[in-house]
């Protein structure tokens, strides 16, 4: 049962490759304009000068682009980290309840819960799971399990008498909390 998701963020610093990029795009751009504009001058020599005050239009759109590069460039590099890559990792748990044994009003109920990351149980060796147990029906009690691996499992017994009861399991994993709920007939 998927009942929770989780997602990390990387940093990961792309100014330099963006930043080389944009420099050559500009001086591919600047150079083809400026032969351009050699090319039209050569052939406006015998007509009238069109443009900006005086000046061919190409001329100033590659000097405003070239200004415009320089103030991205100098922009990013003034404000580290512009570039997330983003890597979510998929939590889910399975919550198991078993009867041990029962009397007329009570059971010996016996609680596990099997936390998976990415659907691998108990996720990458060193994985440490908090759980937070809070049961409430007609009896009531909380239990906590802390730091437990898939070499230390989670899992305990508790007597309860009979009933509906609803289990409210907090889980703490990497500094993140995720919470499942749910109502069962013990």
């Amino acid at each position: 049962m998927n009942f929770f998701s989780q997602e990390f963020t990387f940093t990961v610093n792309g100014v330099a490759l963006v930043t080389g990029g944009a420099v050559i795009l500009a001086g591919i751009l600047a150079l083809f304009l400026v032969i351009v504009s050699l090319i039209k001058r050569i052939r406006s020599l015998q007509t009238p000068r069109y443009g900006f005050l005086g000046k061919p239009l190409y001329t100033l759109s590659t000097i405003a682009l070239t200004a415009l590069v320089i103030y991205f460039v100098s922009y990013n590099f003034s404000k580290p980290g512009n570039f997330d890559v983003k890597a979510s990792k998929t939590i889910t748990a399975e919550l198991i309840t078993n009867r041990v044994s029962e009397s007329q009003t009570e059971s010996t109920i016996d609680f596990k819960l099997l936390p998976s990351i990415n659907a691998k149980l108990w996720g990458e060796a060193g994985s440490k799971f908090d759980i937070y147990w809070n049961v409430t029906g007609p009896t009531k009690f909380d239990m906590f399990e802390l730091e437990k691996t898939a070499e230390n499992l989670s899992g305990f017994q508790h007597i309860v008498k009979k009933g509906t009861y609803t289990l409210k399991i907090v889980v703490v994993f990497e500094d993140k909390t995720y919470t499942l709920t749910e109502e069962r007939v013990l």
